[in-house]
């Protein structure tokens, strides 16, 4: 009966592993149904408790055996260290979403909506993306990760305000531009019959740029050239993802033949036959929290009044912290028990099995190197934007904004 039991807290945690093992440290607890037998007969609800002891024991033993061994085959998971800093620094990239690098240098507001995709990547060698499906399956702890962000983007020509109150002020200010952004989404999608998978994205940042070189207008308008610029600022980006999995329940019926002896009393032997449930459930999550402060130098220019392009260099000064979480738990419950044919009578307490993978407060890279660069379409006011990062570091951010600029 211990032995069968054993077998299903295997089967048990194998399960939840597949769900958690692409993640982090492994640690593993199982605490096995206990059963009390009463209201047989005093003899044999005496000898059953006996023999359930006995068997506790050897259960135990088991257990260990199998914990040993699952830890030696999920050792390559113990540390998801690179993976949780990939996440972070994808979400250091998606930060930039609805950026005014393209028009900075405007005369008296702007406002841009739009999204951006981060992306980090191991590596831009071609040779190294293509095996990356391997080279998961044996390392999976690579410096991989991706974020997406929203956001909302208000700048304002601070001289131009601050002249309508007093001039001289305006002038001492009118190569400043600030400006605030903020957005968030919060999703919850059914993705099949007992998963769902939740997102949230949050963003707030502010901004100041202070214009070394002003615009200037050839051949009419024709080609402009927006300027350069230098820009600092501080941004909050935040990300979680998380999914939850209620797997099939693991049900499986077991037989037993023990003898047993008590108080020199023997019954040749005892026919146990019992059900065995287990529900498996998965959870895992990423949260990303990051803070940077942009140094960044941009240029831009309108060509033949519908064309705008845009580029820059920059760099991101980021603090924060990145958690990867994969927990997996599963009630194990007896049922059915009965003894010679006939129903037992017993008292259950349902065990369980609980398997926890996960790797946090991970920091992101503290400073990354980047260039920039985006293309638009003007129409009037009225401004569509494409702009695409590149860090030096693999690592890659691009979005698309629309909005308007005065």
């Amino acid at each position: 009966m211990m032995k069968s039991k054993l077998t299903i807290v295997a089967v048990c945690a194998a399960l939840l592993l597949v769900g958690a093992q692409a993640f982090a440290e492994i640690t593993i607890d199982v605490t096995p149904p206990a059963i009390t037998f009463a209201g047989n007969g005093t003899d044999l609800d005496k000898a059953l408790n006996d023999l359930y002891s006995v068997g506790e024991q050897q259960f135990a033993d088991q257990i260990a055996k199998f914990k040993t061994e699952a830890h030696t085959e999920l050792d390559k998971y113990g540390d998801m260290g690179d993976l949780a800093k990939g996440f972070a620094d994808a979400n250091v990239s998606a930060s930039q979403a609805a950026t005014l690098q393209g028009f900075e240098g405007y005369k008296l507001f702007a406002v841009m909506v739009g999204g951006m995709a981060g992306i980090q990547l191991p590596s831009t060698d071609p040779s190294v993306l293509t095996d990356l499906s391997n080279t998961l399956a044996d390392d999976p702890d690579v410096r991989a990760g991706v974020a997406p962000s929203i956001s909302v983007n208000v700048g304002f020509h601070l001289g131009k305000i601050l002249g309508l109150f007093n001039s001289d002020l305006g002038d001492k200010t009118k190569r400043i531009y600030v400006n605030i952004k903020g957005g968030a989404y919060n999703g919850s999608y059914d993705t099949s019959d007992n998963s769902t998978f939740d997102m949230k994205t949050s963003t707030f940042g502010i901004g100041v740029n202070y214009q070394l070189f002003t615009p200037k207008n050839v051949a009419f308008g024709l080609f402009k050239w927006r300027g350069l610029s230098v820009g600092s600022g501080l941004t909050y980006q935040r990300n979680t993802f998380g999914s939850s999995t209620t797997l099939d329940p693991i049900v499986q019926t077991y037989t037993a033949s023990n003898p047993v002896t008590y108080g020199g009393y023997t019954v040749g032997s005892i026919d146990t036959l019992a059900t065995l449930t287990a529900t498996p459930k998965v959870d895992i999550g990423v949260d990303m929290r990051t803070y940077s402060i942009p140094l960044e130098v941009l240029t831009s220019v309108q060509l033949l009044y519908v064309l705008n392009v845009n580029a820059g260099l920059g760099a991101d000064i980021v603090f924060g912290k990145s958690d990867i979480t994969a927990t997996s738990s599963s009630t194990m419950d007896v049922t059915n028990l009965s003894v010679n044919g006939t129903n037992a009578h017993y008292t259950s307490t349902p065990g369980s099995v609980a398997v926890d993978a996960s790797t946090t407060d991970i920091k992101p890279t503290l400073a990354r190197a980047r260039v920039m660069g985006g293309l638009g379409i003007n129409a009037g006011p009225i401004k569509l934007d494409v702009p695409m990062y590149y860090y030096f570091s693999s690592g890659f951010g691009a979005g698309m904004s629309v909005g308007f600029v005065w």
